[in-house]
Order: C-alpha cells, then structure tokens, then sequence
C-alpha cells in the first residue's frame, strides 16, 4: 500500500538544518567535481535523501500503469532528474514513461511572481519566495545530454515545455492528447494549476496518482479549493508520506 501513517523520523528541522546546510554550502566551495561525485551523500541533507524515497515510492506505484509524467514547475531541475533517474532504473525501456515538465523558466530573483496569485490560495508565497528557475538554454543542454545517454534513445526521457503553462498545457494536450499515469503540481497556485489538472484528470486511468506539494497545508488553500471545484476530493483517496512534510497525493 503506498500510504502510511506519518512517523517522526528525526528529520532536522530549524536552527540546526540551517547551521548545517550552512556548514556544507562553505565546504562544497572548496570541492571538486571529481571529490563530489565520488560522494554526493556528504553534501545532501537527510530531507534530500527523503525526497528520493518519496519519489522512487510514487514510480513503484504506478510501475503497471501506462502513461506520461506531467511535471508542472521544475525550478532549478531537482524533481525533473531524481524522477529521470529513477526511472532509468526502475523501467529503462518504457517509451511510454516520458516526462514533459512545464515552466516559464523565468529566471528572476526580485520576488514578482512569474504567474498571478490569486485570493485563492492564502498566505503560502508571503512567508516563501516564488521559486525562481534555472537557466532554461543550461537545463536544456542537460536534458539534452541526458536524453541521448538514456535507454530508449532516439525518444526523448525528458522534454521540456517553457512558457506559461496556463496555455503551454493546452496546446501540449491539443496537439498530444496524451495517456498520463502521473501529475506533479509544484507551482502550488490555483490559477495555474486549476487548468492544468481539469485537462490532465480526463487522460489519466485508475491508479494514476495527482501529486501536490501542498495539498491540505493551512497556508495554500487554493490547491484545496480547484480540487473541490474539480469534484476530486470526496471520491478519491488522499494520501500522505511518511518522507515528506508537506506532500500529499490522490489515487485515481
């Protein structure tokens, strides 16, 4: 079963999570890339390796269900790759297990949002800064490189959609009309996400999965309310991980 009941895994939190991110952001300075990707373990924190374990549990979910993965909002990469790897090893020859990230890859660090907030969702992006994107011609390269060392080259692993996804999705689902096994909501605002998900619901089969980074958070309410509107709570299970704090996931 892929939900649990949440533990206490002694995940650091607060003044001594910062004071060692902290410790390992100066030394990482003086490292090589040869010394980091002989141990890449030293510089993550346990929350990072959390987030693997989350995410190699959402694939083994849907290992037998047919589909793309949608991912809306793909930041400076983290979630694109680890998901990208991981299949790499869990199912290096499903063609079918593509995954199309979607963002305006704005690059901007003056705290204006790159998509509107709405009433609807709460106080979420006050107390946190709008994630701001990776370069998208660096990222591209990457995914480029990636996808040409994967096993179902010449198909593409990871493709990537930049623009506002609020029309990027549309034309993406017009032109594809995809078969979608997984959806990653990491924009976490209602009017965004809103439009993706009314498309995305109607090509998913049962057992595909809806992940939201803050589905039922008291700050983001709006994730909640589009989910409502869209009739998908009542009906569908909800769940939670015991990896993550925040993270929650409807199966269809």
């Amino acid at each position: 079963m892929l939900g649990y009941e949440y533990q206490n895994h002694n995940i650091m939190f607060g003044e001594p999570s910062t004071r060692y991110a902290s410790y390992m952001g100066n030394t990482f300075r003086e490292t090589t890339y040869d010394e980091y990707k002989s141990a890449p373990q030293r510089y993550l924190r346990t929350q990072d390796f959390s987030r693997i374990l989350f995410y190699q549990q959402i694939l083994q979910h849907i290992l037998y269900v047919q589909g793309e993965i949608h991912l809306l909002g793909v930041a400076n990469g983290s979630t694109l790759f680890t998901l990208a790897h991981l299949i790499e090893i869990l199912e290096p020859l499903n063609t079918s297990r593509r995954i199309v990230a979607f963002d305006t890859f704005n690059t901007q660090t003056n705290g204006d949002s790159y998509y509107p907030i709405s009433p609807e969702d709460g106080i979420y992006y006050r107390d946190n800064p709008m994630p701001s994107c990776t370069d998208y011609e660096k990222l591209a390269s990457h995914v480029e490189q990636f996808n040409g060392c994967c096993r179902i080259h010449p198909e593409r692993r990871i493709i990537l959609m930049p623009g506002d996804a609020r029309k990027t999705y549309i034309d993406y689902m017009s032109n594809h009309s995809p078969l979608i096994s997984l959806v990653l909501l990491h924009i976490e605002l209602y009017e965004v996400e809103k439009v993706v998900l009314r498309l995305a619901w109607k090509n998913m089969p049962k057992d595909s999965l809806v992940v939201s980074s803050t589905l039922g958070y008291n700050k983001s309410p709006g994730i909640l309310r589009y989910m409502q509107e869209l009739d998908l709570v009542g009906d569908y299970k909800i769940c939670r991980t015991q990896y993550t704090s925040k993270m929650a996931y409807i199966i269809k």
